[in-house]
């Protein structure tokens, strides 16, 4: 009877959660869209489309047979790899903002990294249960996932796309660290990972100064900090209540990607400070429901695939509002549920979709 009012509590955060952001969708795209498209509905009656495909999808993954989905994890990771390489090819690939992130699909963009990310999870979910004896030994235990989500997070780097490529890795390490790893091994990794970050970085002065603009945003206003400088003067224009539903000012085209990974600021803009605090406490309510309900799985395979699905959402989450607040530097990650986006929405509900459906083993 509990795991059945945890998980109903569950949906009901999740679902509450994709209607804020097809709200929010709609007062933040509403004016930019009637301008763009013709139709002042256009952004919202898509994002409406992608829940209904998630929420179909969602509930197959709900009912799919896992030991179905375990057997052929390797060769989701093998489609992965193939959809990756595809992004980068002439009339398959399409290009937006400097960045080839997405396969186009009969007028419909498809973000592979997001789906990806669903394949590795089940992928580390398999192999952790498979090399439990090993998983201690680095040779025989972390060298070959390390090195599938090392080519992962390459090929996601050359999109470009560092957010992603991070997010990938944060996942492959927490993961491992739940299935046991020696952590003298997992911290290994973190400051070989931290070097080539720090080389990557560093290497570019226009990343360079995204990474270090986050610490003091107002040295650049009008270059490298403008985005997180509007952000911040969103939020802070919304106060405590908010300036009201639609009421936003820097949503007509003073935030770059205002519907997509800086919606959290449109909302501190128009619900203000209250309108936030209920965000982030829903998330950290289906965190603390999920780890709940995550304890009453007995089978290693679903409470590894459960606990994959939930960092999924619970560290992009916290990674997007950390962004936007200038807690972390600038990356190119949405936030669960809310941000505009097929790729993004469905995948979460795919999410959702698989951790429920573990769950009931």
């Amino acid at each position: 009877m509990q795991k059945k009012v945890l998980r109903v509590k569950i949906i009901l955060i999740a679902f509450t959660l994709i209607l804020l952001g097809i709200i929010m969708v709609y007062s933040t795209t509403s004016i930019s869209s009637w301008q763009i498209k013709g139709d002042s509905e256009f952004y919202f009656k898509r994002q409406l489309l992608y829940f209904f495909i998630g929420f179909i999808l969602s509930g197959f993954a709900l009912l799919l047979d896992l030991d179905f989905l375990r057997r052929y994890s390797k060769v989701l990771i093998l489609i992965g790899l193939v959809s990756l390489i595809c992004v980068f090819l002439p009339h398959i690939g399409r290009q937006a903002g400097g960045a080839k992130r997405w396969l186009s699909l009969k007028g419909f963009n498809i973000q592979p990294s997001e789906f990806c990310k669903l394949f590795l999870i089940l992928y580390y979910a398999d192999y952790l249960c498979r090399k439990k004896n090993k998983i201690k030994d680095f040779k025989e235990g972390i060298l070959a996932p390390l090195l599938i989500t090392a080519l992962y997070s390459f090929l996601i780097i050359l999109e470009p796309d560092f957010g992603q490529a991070i997010f990938v890795f944060l996942i492959f390490l927490f993961m491992f660290y739940i299935g046991r790893a020696k952590f003298k091994h997992l911290l290994f990794i973190v400051l070989v990972g931290l070097i080539f970050f720090l080389i990557f970085s560093f290497s570019s002065q226009y990343r360079a100064k995204r990474l270090l603009v986050f610490l003091n945003p107002w040295k650049d206003p009008k270059g490298a900090g403008y985005q997180l400088v509007q952000a911040h003067l969103a939020l802070g224009r919304g106060g405590l209540l908010g300036k009201g539903l639609g009421k936003s000012i820097h949503k007509l085209y003073y935030l770059p990607a205002a519907h997509t990974d800086f919606i959290f600021a449109i909302i501190g803009e128009e619900l203000g400070f209250l309108g936030c605090s209920c965000v982030i406490f829903l998330y950290l309510l289906f965190f603390f429901y999920s780890l709940k309900l995550i304890k009453f799985i007995k089978d290693e395979f679903s409470y590894y695939l459960a606990w994959g699905c939930v960092l999924n959402l619970i560290l992009q989450a916290q990674i997007n509002m950390g962004v936007v607040l200038g807690v972390l530097p600038t990356k190119g990650l949405p936030l669960p549920f809310v941000s505009y986006g097929g790729s993004s929405l469905i995948c979460s509900m795919l999410s959702l979709g698989l951790f429920l459906n573990a769950s009931k083993n």
